[in-house]
């Protein structure tokens, strides 16, 4: 008992580090993965800031604060119910197109990560509820489902997942993904308070906690299938920037308005350890130890592996350190700079262009550094040697 308490406790611990929050509520970044006891931790919203509005005026609608005496109830809306599990059987099928085409908008990342988790899992939804939006043709829904692991298909894992729904002009509905008014967001983080939405969020805790009790190695999988599908991402996502043309040089507006993207080329990979861990001779827990390295050692990558692990130089020869235990980045040696950044306020500086992802260090307004690439909402510096990520939202950016 003592040694699954201390594994589910890792599991939380990350799944908490690696949670992305959705519009308007809770998505996992580990979609299949979903130990319902941490959802109600890291919220978009400030809790202190939920209190009853009055009516707001957004766009052409009128929002008012949701009537907290209304339960929610199982969906009898046949265009909800039918664009639910539409997208549950893209996301069990790995349907890429058709996630995208029930969507506002997608994560080129998140999307890759379902297309991936897709050749280990299915979904099943068992019950939808929903409850009357902010504006004429919202929905606030939640979906109660089963994950069905192909390697363990008798194990039903128990996940709850919360969707802002609209509706398109030609009557179609689409999940929001993108931006949200603050009076929405404040709207619907009002709705997750409910009595009967916690209530909800309990009843997936007790089952969740029932199946962790009933099949102890799930944990353990559950860590090993997220580092298996990171990998396949990373690898994904390096080949799409290798394919795009270098030559996309377009300039940007100097309050880093109106950016277009300039993609990467490859660049060697290094890693840096998440914590101290071992390194081994070959790709194997039992194979010989050579020694170990310490939290923020930096390593030459030789080779990311599908198994999880990960090839590195280490004293010299080729070695082996599990891939959860890294954080992969990349040299800023020999990578030419397009322009300079100046930091609007204090930001993160992070490993990946994620907010999910390692803070490597922050830069104070006013700080300077040399940009090597634009793209999707981020930029890229040379930040102490290596390539880095800092969001665009704060950065005034000049190509040169």
């Amino acid at each position: 008992m003592k040694k699954l308490k201390e594994l589910f406790n890792k599991v939380v611990e990350f799944i908490i580090k690696h949670q992305k929050v959705a519009y308007p509520v809770i998505a996992m970044v580990l979609a299949a993965v979903v130990v319902v006891v941490v959802l109600n931790l890291q919220m978009k919203y400030d809790n202190s800031a939920s209190q009853p509005t009055t009516n707001v005026t957004v766009g052409d609608g009128v929002l008012t604060a949701p009537d907290m005496t209304v339960p929610l109830e199982m969906s009898s809306d046949e265009l909800l119910n039918n664009l639910l599990n539409d997208y549950y059987e893209a996301l069990s099928t790995g349907d890429g197109d058709k996630i995208v085409s029930l969507c506002d908008t997608i994560d080129e990342s998140e999307l890759f990560r379902y297309e991936e988790h897709a050749k280990y899992l299915n979904y099943t939804i068992n019950e939808v509820y929903t409850q009357d939006g902010p504006l004429d043709g919202t929905y606030v829904a939640y979906v109660y489902y089963y994950v069905i692991f192909n390697e363990y298909p008798s194990v039903n894992f128990p996940g709850y997942k919360g969707y802002y729904v609209n509706t398109a002009e030609d009557g179609s509905m689409f999940i929001v993904n993108g931006e949200v008014t603050d009076a929405e967001n404040d709207y619907i983080a009002q709705v997750q308070e409910q009595a009967d939405v916690m209530e909800l969020i309990n009843k997936c805790n007790v089952e969740s906690k029932e199946v962790v009790l009933e099949n102890q190695y799930i944990l353990e999988y559950l860590v090993q299938l997220d580092s298996i599908v990171s990998t396949a991402v990373g690898e994904r996502i390096a080949e799409l920037n290798a394919s795009r043309p270098s030559d996309d040089t377009d300039n940007i507006d100097g309050d880093g308005s109106g950016i277009d993207d300039i993609p990467l080329e490859n660049q060697t990979l290094y890693a840096t350890a998440l914590t101290s861990v071992n390194v081994r001779k070959s790709d194997s827990a039992e194979s010989e130890r050579l020694g170990e390295v310490s939290q923020g050692q930096k390593l030459e990558v030789v080779e990311v592996l599908l198994n999880g692990w990960t090839k590195v130089i280490y004293e010299g020869q080729e070695a082996f350190i599990k891939s959860e235990y890294l954080s992969l980045i990349q040299s800023a040696d020999g990578v030419s700079a397009i322009g300079m950044m100046k930091a609007l306020d204090n930001v993160n500086v992070r490993s990946e262009a994620s907010t999910d992802s390692n803070v490597l260090g922050a830069l104070v307004k006013g700080d300077s550094y040399e940009i090597v690439a634009v793209e999707d909402g981020w930029v890229t510096i040379k930040f102490d040697g290596i390539l880095a990520y800092v969001s665009a939202d704060y950065c005034d950016c000049t190509i040169f």
